[in-house]
């Protein structure tokens, strides 16, 4: 029995070794690679997006610090006692235009303009008896020579000069004590709000004494420095004054805990640019700058985030700026799926967004994946698409323009 099994081993196992041979023969014939090669790389996997062109208004965007429309501060421009302060004169208090704030004691630029006023009516009853006399003169004169004009001396000409003078200088002096005597009540130019007071009643106040500083109310300014390059996306004139015509200006600022929000113009640019960071300077200005925001004043010295409203840029593409090519090109997938180096033209970028003024066409799609070697034509695998996203803002003090 023994015997049989070992003669049917012997037949059946080289049967089985041949069958395995001619297999493993035929996958190895089959396989894709030869044997002793290495197989070829893997197909980098690159993730796209579909390209759609749209309309975009480049703003653009600074920071500045509110500044006060007018301020001045106001003195005394006569001596004496101060007679009076207004009881609403307090710091920090609005006050409207024409308010007295102070006044001196007039009693002594009253009897002034009362010895003014006597020397005028004593300098015109001077002049009165000059045209008298030479009235006369001359009637004494026309009757001795009928046919001959009277001389200046006889027609008492200089005399006559003289009275008129004497008369005009009374008057002059008449209104010096008149505005003395004005300038001891001290108005409010404009509304105003009181930053500081320096007086108090009945001390003494010499000419030039401060009385307080203030600050206008009726509108704020803001200076705005923006790169000269940035002027195309405005199209602000520089050669005169914009008033109602400058682009709208959007403000916000973080204060009392809370994001708030205002809105202004371009009035004006300064007249040169900055040495040093060649920058223009805008000037902004707010209107009622304390009562726009009825929950929050728009204060001097807040600093705020300004957006400009800019020109508006026709069929451009925005593109993550990770996805340019040698600062200069992008990467384009073709038809099939291979890799198309595409100069562009750039119109605008910063730290996370380029926008592509030309280049670029609709339904293409753009490589956002960088690539270690990038070969012309370089096959690659392809990922879901996801749609378009939105023109983010340029971040201010990252803008740049090409």
């Amino acid at each position: 029995m023994r015997v049989n099994v070992q003669k049917i081993l012997a037949i059946v196992l080289p049967v089985v070794v041949l069958a395995l041979g001619v297999a493993g023969a035929g996958l190895l014939s089959q396989s894709e690679t030869p044997p002793g090669e290495k197989p070829p790389p893997a197909l980098p996997l690159v993730e796209t997006m579909r390209l759609v062109s749209k309309d975009l208004e480049l703003d653009v965007r600074a920071q500045g610090t509110v500044h006060p429309g007018r301020e001045v501060t106001l003195a005394f421009e006569v001596s004496g006692r101060i007679e009076f302060v207004a009881e609403a004169f307090e710091e920090g208090a609005f006050l409207p235009a024409d308010t007295v704030i102070a006044g001196l004691d007039t009693t002594d630029y009253n009897l002034r303009k009362i010895e003014a006023d006597a020397e005028v009516a004593d300098a015109k009853l001077q002049l009165d008896l000059e045209l008298a006399e030479a009235e006369a003169a001359i009637t004494e004169w026309r009757e001795m020579q009928p046919e001959a004009d009277p001389p200046a001396l006889v027609a008492r000409e200089p005399q006559l000069a003289q009275a008129r003078a004497r008369v005009k200088a009374a008057e002059a002096r008449c209104q010096a004590a008149q505005r003395d005597v004005d300038r001891c009540s001290i108005k409010l130019p404009f509304a105003a709000r009181v930053v500081r007071r320096s007086v108090e009643a009945f001390q003494f106040a010499t000419m030039g004494t401060e009385i307080g500083h203030f600050q206008a109310t009726e509108w704020a300014e803001i200076p705005l420095s923006i790169p000269d390059e940035d002027l195309r996306f405005l199209n602000l004139p520089l050669d005169r004054d914009l008033n109602e015509s400058g682009p709208n200006v959007d403000l916000t600022a973080t204060f009392g805990g809370e994001l708030r929000e205002w809105t202004g113009r371009v009035v004006r640019t300064e007249s040169s640019l900055d040495n040093r960071s060649r920058q223009v300077q805008l000037i902004v200005r707010v209107n009622a700058p304390y009562t726009q925001n009825a929950s929050c004043p728009l204060l001097p010295g807040l600093y705020v985030d300004a957006s400009i409203t800019g020109i508006e840029a026709k069929s451009v593409f925005v593109i993550p700026r990770s996805a340019l090519f040698e600062e200069r090109a992008v990467l384009v997938i073709d038809d099939q799926d291979r890799l198309r180096i595409r100069e562009v033209t750039i119109l605008r970028k910063n730290r996370e967004d380029v926008v592509i003024r030309s280049g670029l066409k609709n339904s293409e799609r753009l490589c956002k994946t960088r690539l270690d070697v990038v070969v012309e034509g370089r096959q690659v695998r392809t990922s879901s698409e996801p749609s378009p996203s939105p023109a983010s803002d340029l971040a201010p003090g990252n803008q740049e323009s090409r």
